[in-house]
């Protein structure tokens, strides 16, 4: 009898792992993509301006879904770095990844086919929003130690 509660107890805590990332990330997953700094980034591209609009729209109504999109993508993994103890390196890789796809989406979706506009755009939003991303990275990395 304990041969099969075991496995079925390893199955229960993989998919029911407690999400442990610190508040920190959690506010990043969630306003990831501030308005004014991608304006900025958009307007020091070919990004034609009467698109912005709508890939503010677009970011905003998509960035919701990151969290779930990040905590998917997590508890695919065969460790979940979300769950304790929190793997800051693997869950700001995800962090990138998602939000890159988003950016990616949103600005495909608005007519922006050149890749490397989208690269260096994106680029420009994540390291001007860097500072914070890097306070919480220390933070999250302290809490680990």
């Amino acid at each position: 009898m304990k041969y099969f509660i075991y496995p079925l107890l390893l199955i229960a805590s993989h998919l029911f792992s407690v999400d442990d990332s610190p508040a920190c990330f959690r506010r990043l997953q969630q306003d990831f993509f501030n308005e004014k700094i991608v304006t900025e980034a958009l307007s020091l591209s070919s990004v034609p301006q009467n698109t912005w609009n709508m890939i503010i729209l677009n970011l905003n109504k998509k960035k919701r879904e990151l969290p779930t999109m990040i905590s998917a993508r997590a508890r695919a993994m065969s460790r979940n770095p979300l769950s304790r103890p929190f793997d800051h390196e693997a869950a700001f890789t995800l962090l990138h990844q998602e939000a890159k796809r988003i950016y990616t989406d949103a600005l495909l979706q608005n007519g922006v086919t050149n890749m490397s506009v989208i690269e260096q755009t994106f680029d420009y939003i994540y390291k001007t929003d860097s500072a914070r991303i890097s306070l919480c990275f220390e933070q999250a990395s302290s809490l680990a130690h």
